[in-house]
């Protein structure tokens, strides 16, 4: 598969994210909803991961780097913190068809900064005027 398969795939896991935990902060407290999303990811990355290594037959630590680590562990925060304000802006009256969609928007202005001038990645101008039209498209969505 392509790498673009694999995002939109990804894509449909936020938006189930986006609409049961919306359903979940009507239920219980927005916290408690982002600390019960949090394990349940957890479960489900160790679990596939365990049966990755499984199938390729290799050893379930090898290749240990701190770097990458240090990276990962930063990149779960950031999780973290995007479950708890997501849930909160859906507990103090966000919709989920409009809270996600902002939400999503944000990280994806923020992604593109970022990549272009922290990575230095490079985003051809097609690629920046589909990102535009995106944004475009979120603002309208807020604007409604």
């Amino acid at each position: 598969m392509t790498w673009w398969i694999f995002a939109l795939l990804s894509g449909v896991g936020l938006a189930c994210r986006n609409i049961f935990f919306k359903a979940s902060t009507n239920q219980i407290d927005a916290a408690f909803s982002a600390a019960i999303l949090s394990i349940t990811m957890a479960v489900v990355a160790i679990s596939f991961f365990l049966y990755q290594r499984f199938l390729e037959h290799e050893p379930v630590i090898s290749n240990v780097n701190l770097k990458g680590i240090g990276f990962s562990m930063l990149a779960g925060c950031g999780v973290a913190a995007a479950n708890i304000f997501l849930g909160y802006a859906y507990k103090t009256g966000g919709m989920a068809s409009v809270a996600g969609p902002l939400q999503n928007g944000f990280a994806i202005s923020l992604t593109l900064l970022i990549g272009m001038t922290l990575l230095g990645e490079d985003v051809k101008p097609m690629q920046l005027l589909g990102i535009a039209t995106a944004m475009a498209g979120i603002f309208m969505i807020i604007r409604g």
